[in-house]
């Protein structure tokens, strides 16, 4: 196998489990919201702050609230002082499920990594850092060239 089926394979795996094993039914992107929520749960947050801090579409990020609001984690209202805007609130039940999606990703990586030496591990951590790095300079770089060429 090369770098990019171990890749791919390590992804699937960690996705299937997942999806079989996560003790709440909420989404990655859901998580993220109720973290960016908790972290500012005594500020009016607007979608449009939740759009910005996730680097997510208008649409998307309604999405996800809709399905949080069916499941009862947020609660969207208008906003005290620009009735064009809802602010979004996160219920006790969102707390709750928040630390339960904790808990279980520190399990998941514990037992990702059990076994294994911490020097590797932040060997590996700075080798994808790294990873990271060199698909995002492509990125920029085939961006300034697609605007060079219009």
């Amino acid at each position: 196998m090369n770098l990019l089926d171990d890749l791919k394979h390590l992804f699937v795996l960690l996705y299937t489990h997942v999806e079989n094993n996560m003790p709440v039914n909420t989404s990655h992107s859901q998580v993220k919201v109720l973290r960016f929520l908790i972290k500012h749960q005594n500020e009016p947050i607007t979608q449009k702050e939740i759009e910005q801090h996730l680097g997510l579409s208008k649409a998307t990020v309604s999405g996800i609230l809709k399905t949080m609001e069916k499941h009862e984690l947020v609660i969207r209202q208008v906003h005290n002082d620009d009735t064009r805007l809802k602010t979004v609130q996160i219920t006790t039940k969102a707390i709750a499920c928040y630390q339960q999606a904790i808990a279980y990703f520190k399990t998941l990586e514990e037992q990702l990594c059990a076994g294994i030496e911490q020097e590797k591990l932040n060997q590996f951590k700075e080798t994808l850092y790294q990873m990271s790095l060199n698909l995002e300079r492509k990125d920029e770089k085939h961006a300034q060239n697609h605007q060079i060429s219009e």
